[in-house]
């Protein structure tokens, strides 16, 4: 089974439901939505005609309006997934940068609130990543540890990390261009090169999978 997630968004109560978006429309993980980074916040709502309720709060009764609504604070989308969500997995993406809150909803499904200095397309990207394990034979949770070493040591002028197939990660920084870092470097690449891996460097950023 090729695991899949989607997303779509998260609708309070008094508001009406719209489409989900798949992200895994083809085998090969390319799920990538053009117009993706437009729907996340052009998404618009009609609003509902329904009266005005009444919630009980340890305040007494308030009205419930839209200013009461969860989703005027929050960017809030529900994750569906083909597979069992398990604990560890949930703390694996609340750990995830841009991901604010998580609640696990259902067996197949969790809702994440997503900061608004964050981009929906790139944070839904690492989930994918995390979940439905497209690293080829590396551990879920290898990713994790190099972005976690990536973001130690990318303050940094120069730095360079990389993971072998075999789970090994070799990392080296430095703010001046020396021989020692030159030497790392070089070693790391042509290692990756040969025999594949996951690699980052301060001159390409994102992380690399072969």
């Amino acid at each position: 089974m090729i695991k899949k997630i989607c997303v779509e968004k998260w609708i309070d109560a008094l508001r009406e439901p719209t489409d989900g978006y798949d992200f895994q429309e083809e085998p090969e993980l390319k799920y990538y939505d053009s117009d993706l980074e437009e729907l996340e916040y052009q998404t618009s709502f009609k609003e509902s005609k329904a009266e005005i309720g009444i919630i009980s709060t340890p305040m007494g009764l308030l009205p419930l309006t839209e200013h009461s609504l969860a989703s005027k604070f929050f960017n809030f989308w529900v994750v569906h997934t083909n597979f069992a969500v398990t604990v560890q997995m949930i703390l694996q993406v609340a750990d995830i940068d841009g991901i604010e809150d998580i609640m696990p909803i259902t067996k197949h499904r969790f809702r994440i609130s997503v900061g608004r200095m964050f981009k929906l397309h790139d944070v839904v990207d690492k989930i994918n990543k995390l979940l439905c394990g497209n690293l080829d034979n590396l551990e879920q949770s290898l990713y994790m540890d190099i972005e976690k070493i990536k973001n130690k040591i990318s303050s940094d002028k120069y730095w360079i990390v990389y993971a072998m197939p075999n789970g090994d990660i070799f990392y080296a920084s430095s703010n001046e261009d020396n021989i020692d870092f030159m030497k790392k470097y070089e070693e790391y690449n042509n290692t990756f090169n040969e025999f594949g891996g996951i690699l980052g460097t301060y001159e390409n950023k994102e992380l690399i999978t072969r």
